[in-house]
C-alpha cells in the first residue's frame, strides 16, 4: 500500500509499505480522507504525515463495539495518511452518517483542542472565583472559530482578538461577539473599552509573541493564559516580576497529550460534543482545498500559506 511521508527538509514523497496485518488488538481502517494541520510538519529527521482522518473499518477486535464496514474517524493517529493504518480501539469513533466525510476527516485536532482550552478555562474560574470573560486570540483560525462557538453554547462571555481588520469585522458579525485586529494602532484601547472595567478570566492565546504578551495585561489576579499556538513565532519577553504581583498563571494546551492527559471519561465526552459540534455547526469544519498522494507537494504549499480559511485535506480514495 501507499503511505505519505516527510523527509529530512519536510519534503513529502509516497513509499509503498506492507499492509497492516490483523491483530486482535487492534482496529484496521480502509482511510478515505485525512487532514493535515501545521502540526504535522514539525519533527526531525524522516517521519510520517498525518494524525486524523475518516475512514472505513475493514477489521475489529472481537470485544469491540465496531464491525467491518462501520464509518470512523481516527485520532491521535500518527502517519494516517496512508491507504490502511491498524490503531488501538481508543483512537479510532463511530462517526454519524449526519457528518459527511470532509468534516469527520478534520473533526479532531482543532475542535479536542477546543475541548482541553475551555477545561483549562473552567479550572481557571474554579480556582479562583472569577466570572470574567474569556479572550480568545486566534479566533479567525479555524481553531479559533470552533473555540468562540463552543464557549458560546456553554453561555461564557467572550471577547476575540484576531491579527486583521477584516477579520476582525467577519468574526464580530459571524458570531454575535466583540472582536479587536492587533493591526489597528489602537487595539489596547479598543479591548479596554470593550471590557469596561473588568478583568479577563483567562486569555486562550494563538498568537504569542509582542501581542500575546500584551493581553496579559487585560487579565484578573490568578488569571490564567491558556497557550495553543504561536503565530507569530516571536517570543513572549515576559519578565518574572510580572508574575509575582499578579498570580497568573501559564499553561500550554496541546491535543498531542490528549489520550494521556485526559481521563477516559472526559474523552468520551470530548468526542460526544465534538460530533454534536459537527452536525449543527458544519460551517465550523471549512475545507481549504482537496488533494491527492500525487499532489502531496502542493497540498504542503497550500497548507504553509493557510489563512485560516479552512483545513487541507488529502483524499486517499478519489474514485469513491
Amino acid at each position: 500500500m501507499k503511505a505519505a511521508f516527510l523527509d529530512p527538509s519536510g519534503v513529502p514523497f509516497v513509499r509503498d509499505v506492507d499492509d497492516p496485518e490483523p491483530a486482535s488488538d487492534l482496529v484496521t481502517v480502509r482511510v478515505r480522507r485525512a487532514a493535515l494541520h501545521l502540526g504535522n510538519l514539525l519533527g526531525a529527521g524522516e517521519r510520517p504525515l498525518g494524525s486524523e482522518a475518516v475512514g472505513i473499518v475493514e477489521h475489529a477486535p472481537a470485544d469491540s463495539p465496531l464491525a467491518p464496514g462501520d464509518r470512523v474517524g481516527t485520532f491521535p493517529a500518527w502517519g494516517v495518511v496512508r491507504e490502511r493504518i491498524a490503531l488501538t480501539p481508543e483512537r479510532v469513533f463511530a462517526v454519524s452518517d449526519e457528518v459527511p466525510d470532509d468534516v469527520a476527516a478534520q473533526l479532531y485536532v482543532n475542535a479536542l483542542t477546543a475541548q482541553m482550552v475551555l477545561r483549562a478555562f473552567e479550572r481557571t474560574t474554579a480556582r479562583t472565583g472569577d466570572d470574567g470573560p474569556l479572550i480568545v486570540s486566534g479566533a479567525a483560525s479555524a481553531l479559533g472559530r470552533i473555540l468562540l462557538a463552543d464557549a458560546q453554547d456553554r453561555g461564557y462571555d467572550v471577547v476575540a482578538v484576531v491579527r486583521r481588520v477584516a477579520s476582525a469585522e467577519r468574526v464580530a458579525a459571524g458570531f454575535g461577539v466583540p472582536a479587536v485586529a492587533t493591526s489597528d494602532a489602537g487595539w489596547r484601547a479598543e479591548l479596554a473599552r470593550i471590557l469596561d472595567g473588568r478583568a479577563a478570566a483567562a486569555v486562550a492565546d494563538a498568537h504569542g509573541g509582542p501581542d500575546g504578551h500584551a493581553l496579559w495585561a487585560f487579565l484578573a489576579r490568578g488569571g490564567s493564559v491558556l497557550q495553543w499556538g504561536d503565530l507569530s513565532g516571536e517570543p513572549v519577553g515576559m519578565r518574572a516580576s510580572e508574575l509575582l504581583p499578579t498570580e497568573l498563571r501559564l499553561e500550554g494546551v496541546s491535543v498531542s497529550r490528549w489520550l494521556e492527559a485526559v481521563a477516559a471519561g472526559d474523552r468520551a465526552a470530548d468526542v460526544a460534543r465534538v460530533e454534536v459540534l459537527a452536525r449543527t455547526r458544519p460551517e465550523l469544519f471549512r475545507v481549504a482545498q482537496r488533494f491527492t498522494l500525487d499532489t502531496l507537494g502542493p497540498a504542503l504549499e497550500r497548507l504553509r500559506r493557510t489563512d485560516g480559511s479552512g483545513t487541507v485535506l488529502v483524499d486517499l480514495m478519489p474514485d469513491q
